[in-house]
């Protein structure tokens, strides 16, 4: 009798182990919420990603800073696609995407490069040289904005207090929104959503030399942001001897069907790759010469409706220096630098004229300018 007793001990014993056990198989470790698993389990945690680059901390969530344009020309949000190939990608990157992201995160490198703990990240191409705006009339204009910015990108904070609240027309508005990447870029603040909505809103609407310069190389600061959205560099600045965006030049001189023009006539000059706000040279004295003499427009007209580095203007042929006739004559225009088109026309005595003259002359792509370096 006391051998069954303890064969029946022993077998409640066993049981109450194996229930205990599988309890334990069954319900987790610990109180369901620890280190080892928590309330998902599995202990794998994927992070990073979402829809931005996981800033920098590397523990994913929406970049409150990454523009909803995308500078390839999709739509739709920027973090939304390329999940396989990091920059603004979504989470399918997994967290040691956004670990390593985070490691160069803020990092601010020199001779316009960035050197964080990611490894070394080139910084985009900053503007070319325009030449450099005269800005007789020292008020502030797109094109006198646009050297400030590419000859001192470290301050485009303060040059940025130079553009309007309210750009008023659409080159006030690049140079707005190439100030604002150029603070952003470099972790001095700026606004990646104004950059990119007016990124998007001036495409194929600018004109002018130097302002669809700021329009393709705003372009490339935002691409740069995307594929490195924490990521911040030092811009370098425009080079003194590097090339003109703007090839300033007397593009036309039209003097009528005969090519000759006697003193007193009215002729038409068209200037093209204007690098400066062009009022400034409506109202230079003596900024048309013709066969060395200054020029006198002949009457108000109105410039509103060209592209902006191009003018058109009327002017009265002065007499020249010497009165032999006929002469040829060479137009120039100078304001900070001088276009000049040699041969224009030809110069007659007045009430004479010369049927084997020749047609009106147009500038050949290679008339003689002077632009003095900044």
């Amino acid at each position: 009798m006391a051998v069954s007793l303890g064969a029946r001990i022993s077998g409640l014993l066993i049981a109450g182990a194996l229930a205990i056990a599988t309890a334990a198989a069954c319900g987790g470790v610990g109180d369901g919420d620890g280190a080892a698993g928590g309330p998902g389990g599995g202990g794998t945690s994927i992070s990073g990603g979402g829809a931005g680059d996981g800033g920098a901390s590397g523990a994913g969530g929406p970049a409150a800073d990454t523009p909803m344009w995308r500078p390839d020309g999709g739509d739709g949000e920027v973090g939304a696609t390329d999940g396989a190939t990091g920059g603004m990608t979504g989470g399918t990157t997994g967290g040691s995407e956004g670990a390593n992201r985070a490691g160069r995160s803020g990092s601010s490198g020199g001779n316009g490069d960035s050197t964080g703990g990611g490894g070394h990240v080139e910084a985009p191409g900053w503007l070319p040289r325009g030449p450099k705006s005269p800005d007789g009339d020292r008020t502030a204009d797109p094109e006198s904005v646009y050297d400030a910015l590419g000859e001192h990108p470290e301050k485009c904070g303060v040059t940025a207090g130079l553009i309007p609240a309210e750009p008023p027309d659409d080159d006030w508005r690049a140079v707005r929104a190439l100030a604002e990447a150029c603070k952003a870029v470099q972790g001095q603040g700026g606004d990646w959503d104004t950059a990119a909505a007016d990124y998007a809103a001036l495409r194929g609407r600018l004109t002018g030399c130097k302002g669809r310069a700021a329009y393709a190389v705003l372009g490339e600061v935002l691409r740069f942001h995307r594929q490195h959205p924490s990521t911040t560099v030092r811009l370098t600045p425009s080079e003194a001897d590097g090339g003109d965006v703007c090839d300033f030049r007397v593009v036309a001189v039209d003097v009528g069907g005969d090519g000759e023009a006697t003193p007193g006539d009215t002729i038409t000059v068209r200037v093209g790759g204007i690098y400066f706000d062009k009022r400034e040279l409506l109202s230079a004295t003596g900024a048309v010469t013709i066969a060395g003499v200054p020029a006198q427009p002949a009457a108000q007209q109105d410039h509103g409706a060209e592209p902006r580095d191009q003018l058109t203007f009327v002017v009265v042929v002065p007499v020249p220096p010497t009165v032999t006739y006929p002469q040829s004559a060479d137009v120039s225009v100078t304001y900070g630098g001088t276009a000049a088109l040699e041969g224009a026309f030809t110069l007659v005595a007045p009430g004479t004229t010369d049927s084997a003259s020749p047609s009106p002359v147009e500038s050949s792509g290679t008339p003689s300018s002077s632009i003095p370096s900044p």
